[in-house]
């Protein structure tokens, strides 16, 4: 066979192998990738997390410690850990399961008003309201122990903004005639903030674990602004514990 012909079948091979990247990994500067943890967690802050952020569907990663990952939803940067099985829907064992819900607001301006809570129970962007005009669609009920990991938020207006995103839950609620209760207290479990350079830009917040509530009880989701960040959609991603 020639040589020509053993390049080519090289090169035919080498385009369908599955991409590992790993914290030493050469970037085209000569520098490395540099980043070693949870890929879910990788900001845009250094060339090697907005690697793994960009990385397609499939792409593979793995740890110092030999912890492997799947990049398995590319507008969220979701990875799924190898060798511990998968859930319905979701990544982790086979005991967790993740739901990936897309929500929004015609209009978060926090010019003298409150946070806007978004429409969980259904992806309605008219449904948003003030926590004096909050309803049942606001309050999603959980079937299992549950964790959000993350949201990410795009607005129309958001150049030069901060937003915060708020997680809202009744779980720790004892008196059952209290709006508190009945939906969730104005009060965040937890928040995070981000601030934003430009229009349409999409912001990540991650959470931490203690982020969570448990079976029968509710999330909600808050959004505020220094200012009026108009239209604005949010990918909301929570993992619960089948177990």
């Amino acid at each position: 066979m020639a040589i020509q012909d053993d390049v080519d079948i090289l090169g035919f091979e080498i385009a369908r192998r599955v991409v590992l990247f790993k914290s030493g990994t050469v970037m085209p500067d000569s520098s490395t990738l540099g980043y070693n943890g949870d890929p879910n967690n990788a900001t845009t802050n250094t060339n090697g997390e907005k690697l793994l952020r960009n990385s397609p569907i499939g792409t593979l990663y793995i740890e110092d410690d030999g912890t492997m990952w799947r990049k398995t939803v590319l507008s969220t940067n979701t990875w799924s850990e190898l060798g511990t099985g998968s859930g319905t829907g979701g990544s982790g064992s086979s005991d967790t399961a993740t739901q990936i819900l897309t929500r929004g607001s015609m209009a978060i301006d926090m010019q003298g008003s409150g946070a806007i809570y978004l429409s969980l129970q259904e992806n309605n962007f008219a449904a948003d309201a003030y926590y004096a005009d909050i309803n049942p669609k606001h309050a999603l009920v959980l079937p299992y122990e549950a964790t959000l990991k993350r949201v990410v938020l795009r607005a129309t207006g958001s150049a030069g903004n901060t937003a915060v995103v708020g997680l809202h839950s009744n779980r720790d609620i004892t008196n059952t005639t209290s709006t508190s209760y009945k939906f969730f207290p104005s009060s965040t479990i937890e928040s995070q903030s981000y601030t934003f350079s430009d229009n349409n830009e999409s912001g990540t917040y991650t959470f931490t674990p203690g982020a969570s509530a448990s079976t029968g009880d509710t999330f909600g989701i808050s959004i505020s602004a220094d200012g009026n960040i108009g239209l604005t959609s949010a990918t909301v991603v929570i993992e619960y514990n089948k177990s």
